[in-house]
C-alpha cells in the first residue's frame, strides 16, 4: 500500500510540472501593442508627395486654355468653369463638320439640330492636354442664315445647266485664330442650347490645324486640258476638252473654256486664271456671253491628301462691267477637293460629292499639264 501510494504521489507531481509548462509556453492572452507617436513632419511630407503626385496624373489645361483665348467667334462670351450639365432634349448633327483647320483662317461648324437652336458651348482640348478652365458661350442668334457648299471653285457651276450644292445647315459658327494658333492638332467638346434650357448631348470632334503650301512637285505652273464632270455612271459623265465646244443635249447653249490655269507657289498663295465663252445653239458667240475670271488666295495640302484652296479674292470681268469680291481672314471661300493625285508632269484634281449615306453622286476631275 505504501509503494502504492508512493507511486500514485509522483505521478501527480509529474503531471502538475507538465501542465504548468504546457501553460507557460502557449500564453493565449492578447497580446499588448504599444502605441508609437506619429511625426507630423513626416506625414505632412507624405501627404505633400501624394498630392503632387496626383497633379502630375492629371493632364495640363495650359495649353487647352491658350486655345481658348486665340480663338475668334461672332457672338461668342469666355466663361469661367464647365458648361452646365446636358439634359439631352435636343439633338445635334455634326455630319457636315470640318475636320482641318488652317492658321489663320481657322474653321467652321456646321449644326442640325431638331430645336430651335440659339446657341453653343464649346471647350477646347489641346493634344495631351485636359479641357480648357473655361468654355465660350456662342450666340448663334448673331449668325444670319443657314450656310451651304459655295459653287465656285475650279468651275463655274452658274454658267452649266445643272447647280449641285451640298446638304444644307441649321447654322454655322465660324471659328477663326490669332496669330498665336499654331499648326497643331487639337480637339473641341460642343454642344448645342435652345430658349428653353434644353442642351444637347455634348460631342468631342478633332481637327488639324494645317499650314500654307504642301509638297515641292505640287508646286508650280498648271495649265488644264480637260474636265469630266458627271454623275458615277460612265454614261452620264460629260467631258469638256479646254480650246474645243460643248454644246449638251439637254442645254439650248454652247461652250468653250479657252483657257485655265492654276498656280500654287511655294509660300502657300494660288491664282487661278480662266476664260469662258458661251453662246446659245441658234446664235455665235460674238453675240454670246464671256467671262474672264481671277481667283487669289492661299492653298494647302492636307494629311487626308486633299487640296483646298481658301479664296480671298474673285475678280470677274465680262462685258457689262467688272464684279470684285475681296474676304477677310477668317470669312474666306474655301473649297476642298478630295481626290488629288500628281507627279512632275501630271495633276489631276477630283471633287467627289457623297449623299448622306456615302454613296457617290457625282464627281468633277480636272486634268492638268505642267507648264
Amino acid at each position: 500500500m505504501k509503494n502504492y501510494a508512493k507511486i500514485n504521489l509522483v505521478l501527480l507531481l509529474s503531471i502538475s510540472i507538465l501542465q504548468f509548462t504546457s501553460c507557460g509556453g502557449s500564453d493565449d492572452s492578447p497580446e499588448v501593442k504599444k502605441e508609437v507617436a506619429e511625426d507630423p513632419m513626416k506625414q505632412q511630407e507624405e501627404e505633400k508627395e501624394e498630392a503632387e503626385e496626383k497633379e502630375e496624373e492629371a493632364p495640363s489645361t495650359e495649353e487647352s486654355n491658350k486655345i481658348v483665348d486665340n480663338v475668334i467667334i461672332k457672338g461668342a462670351t469666355k466663361v469661367e468653369g464647365m458648361p452646365p450639365t446636358p439634359n439631352k432634349a435636343i439633338s445635334m448633327d455634326l455630319t457636315e463638320v470640318d475636320k482641318n483647320a488652317f492658321i489663320n483662317e481657322g474653321f467652321d461648324i456646321p449644326v442640325v439640330s431638331d430645336a430651335e437652336v440659339q446657341g453653343l458651348y464649346l471647350q477646347f482640348k489641346a493634344a495631351d492636354g485636359g479641357l480648357s478652365d473655361s468654355y465660350l458661350d456662342v450666340d448663334l442668334t448673331t449668325v444670319s442664315g443657314k450656310s451651304a457648299k459655295k459653287t465656285r471653285g475650279l468651275v463655274d457651276y452658274g454658267h452649266r445647266s445643272f447647280n449641285l450644292s451640298a446638304k444644307d445647315t441649321d447654322f454655322t459658327a465660324q471659328v477663326s485664330f490669332t496669330a498665336e494658333i499654331e499648326p497643331q492638332e487639337f480637339c473641341y467638346v460642343v454642344c448645342v442650347y435652345d430658349g428653353a434650357g434644353n442642351i444637347s448631348e455634348p460631342q468631342e470632334v478633332c481637327i488639324t490645324v494645317n499650314s500654307w503650301g504642301g509638297p515641292v512637285d505640287l508646286v508650280g505652273e498648271w495649265e488644264m486640258t480637260k474636265q469630266v464632270f458627271g454623275e458615277p455612271d460612265e454614261n452620264d459623265k460629260v467631258t469638256e476638252i479646254v480650246g474645243e465646244e460643248l454644246c449638251e443635249d439637254d442645254s439650248d447653249y454652247c461652250y468653250i473654256i479657252d483657257y485655265l490655269d492654276l498656280t500654287l507657289s511655294a509660300d502657300g498663295t494660288y491664282l487661278i486664271e480662266r476664260y469662258d465663252r458661251e453662246r446659245s445653239k441658234d446664235s455665235t458667240y460674238e453675240n454670246g456671253e464671256w467671262w474672264k475670271t481671277t481667283q487669289e488666295g492661299n492653298w494647302s495640302y492636307t494629311n487626308e491628301k486633299e487640296l483646298v484652296l481658301v479664296e480671298y479674292s474673285y475678280i470677274e470681268e465680262d462685258k457689262d462691267g467688272v464684279e470684285v469680291d475681296v474676304y477677310e481672314v477668317g470669312d474666306a471661300d474655301v473649297y476642298e477637293y478630295n481626290d488629288v493625285t500628281f507627279d512632275l508632269q501630271g495633276l489631276i484634281i477630283k471633287d467627289n460629292e457623297y449623299d448622306g449615306q456615302g454613296n457617290l453622286e457625282y464627281t468633277d476631275s480636272f486634268y492638268f499639264d505642267k507648264k
